[in-house]
């Protein structure tokens, strides 16, 4: 696990103080499975392509999500690294993740944040 006080070396201070700010909650599917299986929980940041974490662009079809739990500390990254491979290894950071593979908190049905959400996404 890592620990607010050692950040992972490819997130940048603005991102670190994003870190704690809290967003709207996600549940985390498994990007492996068809079926919709539940795989940890997080903090939705962003669905802006040119979002960056490390200085890499999320890209198309993605989201920028804080794990914040896992129940699958063995499930795989949609994007692995070369030393981290597992969901589990990145509880407390911000990764990558396939947008129709995230479930937003209920509480996003409000018309603002959908147009948010809607207008961020560009498939």
């Amino acid at each position: 696990m890592l620990s607010a006080s050692k950040p992972h070396a490819d997130v940048s201070n603005s991102e670190i103080s994003d870190l704690w700010k809290g967003g709207p909650r996600c549940q985390i599917l498994d990007w492996c499975l068809a079926d919709d299986v539940i795989i940890g929980e997080g903090e939705f940041c962003s669905a802006e392509q040119s979002y960056k974490i490390g200085r890499i662009p999320i890209d198309r079809n993605a989201a920028a999500i804080l794990v914040k739990s896992v129940v699958d500390v063995e499930a795989p990254l949609w994007r692995p690294m070369p030393t981290v491979s597992t969901l589990g290894q990145y509880v407390g950071t911000k990764i990558a993740w396939q947008f129709d593979k995230l479930i937003l908190d209920t509480e996003l049905d409000s018309p603002t944040y959908n147009k948010t959400v809607a207008s961020s996404v560009k498939y």
